[in-house]
Order: C-alpha cells, then sequence, then structure tokens
C-alpha cells in the first residue's frame, strides 16, 4: 500500500476485496491517521479490580483464551468495557510489573494463566 502513495508514513490502513452476487470484487482502501507517540487509552479500573478479584478465586489457575475471559468478563462483571479495554488489563497483569498472569501462544491461540508462586503477588486461598 504504502509503494502506491495512497498511504504515507504519517497513516496507517489497508486494503480488502468485498465480492458481489455476481462475483464481481470491488477493492476498498482504507486509512486513518496514526495517534501521536506517547498516546496512551486510560485503565478500566474496575475491570482491572474485577480481574484480579478472579485471580485471587482461582478462575485464572486454568488456561483461558481471550475469549473465554471477553464472555464471561462481559456477562458477569456488570460493567461496561470495550475490547480494548480487556486487553490493556490483560496486558498489566502480565506485565513484569505486576507479574500475576502469564500467557503463552498455544496452536496459534494466546492462552492466559495465573502465575504460579509469584513473589509480588501470594495465593489467596478462600476458606
Amino acid at each position: 500500500m504504502y509503494h502506491t502513495k495512497r498511504i504515507d508514513d504519517e497513516h496507517k490502513g489497508g486494503s480488502h476485496i468485498i465480492y458481489d452476487a455476481t462475483g464481481e470484487g470491488t477493492l476498498v482502501i482504507w486509512r486513518k491517521k496514526k495517534a501521536p507517540k506517547g498516546s496512551t487509552r486510560k485503565t478500566n479500573r474496575k475491570l482491572l479490580e474485577w480481574l484480579i478479584g478472579w485471580i485471587d478465586n482461582g478462575y485464572f489457575d486454568k488456561k483461558r483464551t481471550a475469549l473465554e475471559i471477553y464472555k464471561k468478563a462481559s456477562a458477569e462483571s456488570g460493567i461496561t468495557f470495550r475490547i480494548g479495554e480487556l486487553e490493556k488489563c490483560i496486558k498489566i497483569l502480565c506485565g513484569s510489573r505486576s507479574n500475576r498472569m502469564d500467557k503463552e501462544p498455544i496452536d496459534g491461540i494466546l492462552m492466559y494463566w495465573r502465575k504460579k508462586e509469584s513473589p509480588h503477588y501470594p495465593r489467596v486461598v478462600n476458606p
């Protein structure tokens, strides 16, 4: 796309083909401005705290996919959130600062689970 000069360095974008009923395809090219460097998404604190509660209650003792986490969170949390906010919260929990969860691609799908014996976050057992 960049070599055609339809998308420059200030934009990001892509293309795809849409086929009509007769099988004729139309190339659609889209673009949008790149976010400025250093811009970040705001953390949804309620969602983050709710996910930490799940860690405490053992939900992440088993490996989970992001789709499983999203479905359960949207059905049970009562919190309004976007998928990007969930991604950010999971990234925080997997990061070296928080060190509460781990992730690994298994058969091309990212799986998330609770880190065992984390020095920053000991296991809480509910009586």
